[in-house]
């Protein structure tokens, strides 16, 4: 599928996600993102590379692992399937970084907040953290 999770470890991360979303087609597995319980450091490091490392404490659920096979993008599978993870997560503020391509907007369509400064990730990629505060 996507490029954005190396395969190493993965296993332990999604059985580690606090819930999983899938969209299938045909029985084709075709969209799938998580809630995910990221560490303390993590976190941490993502409001600090942001410039916002106080706000940190507030967000204990990251959205991610959010991938959707490309002849299958553009029909709102993506928001279909935040909208349910979000129901599902009830009263926690949760957040997501994304890379300015990776369609920001339906984050914001959904009332995530740009929160902080952009920041470059390891691989020099530019991110930018979005917060959604119930």
């Amino acid at each position: 599928m996507g490029e954005q999770v190396p395969l190493a470890g993965l296993s332990i991360r999604v059985r580690n996600a606090h819930l999983l979303a899938f969209a299938y087609y045909a029985d084709k597995l075709v969209a799938v993102t998580a809630v995910k319980n990221p560490t303390i450091a993590y976190r941490n490091g993502v409001f600090n590379k942001a410039g916002v490392v106080d706000l940190a404490v507030n967000y204990p659920y990251e959205i991610g692992y959010a991938f959707t096979i490309e002849d299958y993008r553009g029909r709102g599978l993506h928001q279909e399937l935040l909208n349910g993870l979000i129901g599902k997560i009830g009263s926690q503020n949760c957040y997501a970084t994304t890379k300015a391509e990776n369609v920001p907007y339906i984050l914001e369509k959904l009332h995530f907040t740009k929160t902080g400064n952009d920041y470059k990730n390891e691989d020099g990629e530019t991110l930018t953290l979005f917060t959604y505060t119930c």
